[in-house]
């Protein structure tokens, strides 16, 4: 009798290196950023990803092969210019949305040892994306900002599938590239469009340009995307007046405008630019600008299946707080606009001022444009509305 064991090999692509079952290839002819250099490993293949690491033996592996490959030598671009020497190279850890966990495989492998990487990993503050930092004395994964151009080297699964990943990201958004906050999934878009071809592009996600209703969501953007980007980087929002008939600002979504950016708008940006944007480094960060100039985006898009924990207050709660019902709620302050129907009574000033008054409340004084723009989403296309401002002996 004769017994004998067959090995499951993987059957790589041409250049690409075994070791493990997987396939490894280390691309180091153009520099990318994070997002672009998982994009590019995607175009191989849907098995194609960042590479994972789980072991030491494979830790030392992808080390021989960096090192084979001469990368970290200087060398000279098409200007004769000599590049210095790099010291780091992506691999498929991120942090983005890490939902109480120190990280995850872009892959969806588990992490192998948690301890391993908090081992290996400096201060994430600066950053969610991990590079590989090649020592001979210490080699490190070192979290970075994911705007930083390096080389990356992907990881191939050719025999199986390893989409087995139980994070909420990929459960409730579909994705690991989007990030859950509550009952929404967000994503950024690294290839700079204009307005209307980022607005498409999340579109084409099943989603809409980001649409923000309070303080909490704004800061969780803040903190878990635009933190890792450079100084220059600046980010389509869903807020403009570019399909906009009457020169209203609305958000893209058709969610109510119940939250607004604070900033100063000069009077040539009001009648040349109808699109805002997000500039996180560099105050102030809402930015009005041309819908024809090009940047990064946001898409947002409610998350899948998603089921409200007990202590879970939805959006629209969140928006009214306190206010009475039929109120909306925008900056500390109650709003309800009387007299929209067309059977509903018109009333002059005073009227007006009594109706007010009768609900506790005044006629509304305004303090700025954006609660011009929320005010005016109030009135649902009518052309006029007493206010509290009034002229008294030849004053205001």
């Amino acid at each position: 009798i004769s017994i004998f064991f067959l090995a499951l090999e993987a059957k790589c692509r041409e250049n690409w290196q075994e070791y493990g079952g997987k396939c490894y290839k280390v691309f180091q002819d153009r520099l990318t950023t994070w997002p672009d250099a998982e994009n590019n490993c995607q175009y191989w293949g849907d098995d194609v990803h960042l590479a994972s690491i789980h072991s030491e033996k494979e830790m030392s592996f992808l080390f021989n092969l960096i090192n084979d490959s001469q990368m970290f030598l200087p060398y000279e671009d098409h200007f004769h210019h000599t590049i210095p020497q790099l010291d780091s190279i992506w691999i498929g850890m991120t942090l983005f949305c890490p939902e109480g966990k120190p990280g995850k495989w872009t892959d969806g492998t588990k992490l192998d040892s948690y301890s391993l990487l908090k081992q290996r990993t400096n201060d994430e503050h600066i950053g969610s994306c991990v590079a590989y930092t090649i020592s001979k004395l210490n080699p490190l994964w070192v979290v970075k900002g994911c705007g930083a151009l390096y080389p990356y080297v992907c990881k191939s699964h050719p025999n199986e599938n390893v989409q087995n990943s139980d994070d909420e990201s990929r459960s409730l958004c579909g994705d690991w590239k989007w990030c859950r906050y509550e009952d929404k999934c967000y994503k950024i878009d690294t290839t700079p469009k204009i307005w209307m071809d980022a607005k498409t592009s999340c579109q084409n996600y099943g989603a809409d340009l980001l649409s923000i209703h309070n303080e909490n969501e704004l800061n969780y953007i803040l903190e878990n995307f635009l933190k890792n980007w450079d100084s220059e980087d600046t980010f389509w929002t869903g807020l403009s007046k570019y399909e906009s008939m009457d020169e209203r600002f609305r958000w893209s979504d058709g969610t109510p405008l119940n939250y607004a950016p604070t900033t100063k708008i000069g009077y040539k940006e009001w009648r040349t630019a109808s699109c805002f944007l997000l500039d996180p480094a560099n105050g102030p960060m809402w930015k009005l600008d041309r819908c024809d100039e090009k940047h990064m985006s946001l898409c947002s898009k409610p998350a899948e299946n998603f089921t409200a924990p007990a202590n879970f207050e939805f959006i629209t709660q969140k928006i009214n707080g306190y206010c009475k019902t039929g109120w909306m709620k925008y900056d500390n302050k109650c709003y309800k606009a009387f007299g929209l129907s067309n059977s509903s009574r018109k009333e002059n000033f005073f009227g007006a001022q009594n109706t007010c008054y009768m609900e506790n409340a005044h006629l509304v004084s305004i303090k700025d444009l954006f609660e011009n723009f929320f005010i005016l989403s109030l009135l649902s296309g009518a052309k006029s509305a007493w206010i509290g401002l009034i002229q008294n002996s030849g004053s205001i």
